[in-house]
């Protein structure tokens, strides 16, 4: 089941990133990080709070859980963000699927932790699958080599998260860490959603923009 959760995670994540390059024809990357993290803080909050009634996370555990905010949606949605908007949907979506060996990567590295040998070669394929996006994609432009390079950070930041939220997120039911999560990392995209004021503008494409949003 957790093999397959995060297959279905990554196919998900990759077609949200099609969404993404329709919506930036209208708002501005970081802009759409706030609009949808602020949308997903009001929904959990309904869920958590009047639906199902969850307890509330230990006050250490809700400081871990912002902090996971910061990481897994202010910094990991802003980089991946201007990354598709550089980049393609297509690469967006190649890329993605090596986030779990890059996240088995660190976790080597960091905590020296034991891997098979068929998990060794899954992370060797996956770095040559990364190369063969970024670093040999013929007619590639400047633009598009370097929104490719901020996924793979994106990518980097996403482990960080996993390994900040891994003592926490076996406590707690998923809606109740992503509630805690959601509005820390909506307001940590306000001010930076600010920073491109000049950039708004009446939608040119308002049901499409608003359906990918």
């Amino acid at each position: 089941m957790a093999i397959a959760s995060v297959v279905v995670a990554a196919a998900v994540l990759s077609s949200s990133y099609t969404m993404t390059k329709v919506a930036l024809r209208d708002v501005p990357p970081l802009t759409i990080g706030f609009i949808r993290f602020a949308a997903a803080a009001l929904l959990l909050a309904g869920w958590v709070h009047l639906v199902r009634r969850y307890p509330r996370p230990t006050p250490a555990d809700q400081w871990r859980l912002a902090l996971g905010g910061v990481l897994g949606i202010t910094c990991y949605f802003s980089i991946e963000n201007i990354g598709v908007e550089l980049a393609t949907p297509t690469d967006a979506a190649l890329l993605v699927a090596s986030y779990p060996a890059l996240t088995a990567l660190l976790e080597l590295l960091i905590y020296r932790h034991r891997t098979r040998l068929s998990g060794m070669a899954g992370i060797g394929l996956a770095v040559l699958g990364v190369y063969l996006v970024v670093g040999y994609t013929p007619g590639a432009d400047t633009d598009r080599r370097i929104g490719d390079v901020l996924l793979i950070v994106s990518g980097i930041v996403w482990a960080l998260y996993n390994f900040v939220t891994r003592n926490v997120t076996g406590r707690y039911p998923t809606p109740v860490i992503l509630y805690y999560q959601a509005p820390v990392g909506a307001l940590g995209f306000l001010p930076l959603g600010l920073l491109e004021y000049h950039n708004w503008r009446a939608s040119a494409h308002p049901a499409s923009t608003l359906g990918c949003l």
